[in-house]
């Protein structure tokens, strides 16, 4: 197991003070430029306040966990998912729906999977809940002696700032993409991967951290916070521009799964 961590490519992040999260100013600058009519001033209050904090140092794997990669955790443990023992899994027709028959081995119920299963070293395992990304890491800190997990969200926003993706204060409104079918986003994601194949990977799919979902400070409250959801950053490919700025909070129950959700691994250094 210590020839497979050795093939994840890694960034090493050093130890640094960051300011996670956005101020007031900023919220109030930059919600008007919003134009996506689904994201609520409210849901941007989510990352306030700017917050001081230390982060790293620590190792986090440059790419997004592949299907081959989970399908070792799967075999060695005959692990069932989340999608698995309850038979469905949430996908996008127009709306929401639950789908019978959906897990990480068919993430879609239609021929997109097909492409998907046929590109297993290159694409993310989709379909995942933060349950299966958190008992993924636990196998993985056991089998190679590792502190293995995933990025908390200070973590991963000093990631994120390391590797240049957009903060709140930068945001500027773009086009958005108008798609969306299975196939089409199977394919726009293969092609994003093999185009950034030496590069970071995000902004393709919402990215599971450790944490619950609570108040960055006292005072700041919602009937969301507490210990009900997990937080996911980063934005899908199919997510607006505000959503993949590095502070932009999203939430949703640990065992909550959809063909939009990943996860990268994070190793704690000394």
């Amino acid at each position: 197991m210590n020839d497979f961590i050795n093939k994840v490519r890694f960034l090493k992040i050093k130890k640094k003070k960051i300011i996670t999260g956005a101020g007031k100013n900023t919220i109030e600058k930059i919600f008007p430029k919003i134009t996506d009519i689904n994201i609520k001033k409210e849901y941007l209050y989510h990352s306030y306040p700017g917050t001081a904090e230390e982060a790293g140092p620590f190792l986090i794997s440059r790419n997004l966990v592949t299907i081959d990669e989970f399908s070792l955790f799967t075999n060695d443990t005959n692990y069932i998912t989340d999608a698995e023992k309850e038979g469905w899994g949430w996908i996008w027709e127009n709306r929401w729906k639950k789908k019978d028959g959906i897990s990480w081995k068919k993430p879609f119920g239609d021929a997109a999977d097909s492409t998907y299963a046929g590109h297993r070293e290159l694409l993310p395992a989709l379909m995942l809940s933060w349950n299966d990304a958190s008992a993924y890491c636990l196998w993985l800190s056991e089998k190679t002696g590792l502190t293995v997990r995933l990025p908390r969200e200070k973590e991963w926003e000093l990631f994120a700032e390391e590797t240049g993706v957009t903060g709140m204060e930068e945001f500027e409104e773009r086009q958005a993409d108008k798609f969306y079918n299975s196939n089409e986003f199977i394919n726009r994601l293969c092609s994003e991967i093999n185009r950034k194949s030496d590069l970071i990977h995000t902004g393709l799919l919402w990215e599971w951290t450790q944490d619950w979902f609570k108040a960055y400070a006292p005072g700041t409250d919602f009937k969301e916070y507490g210990e009900i959801y997990k937080v996911l950053r980063g934005g899908s490919l199919l997510s607006s521009e505000i959503q993949k700025t590095r502070q932009y909070r999203f939430r949703r129950c640990p065992t909550a799964r959809s063909p939009f959700y990943g996860f990268r691994i994070l190793v704690e250094k000394d």
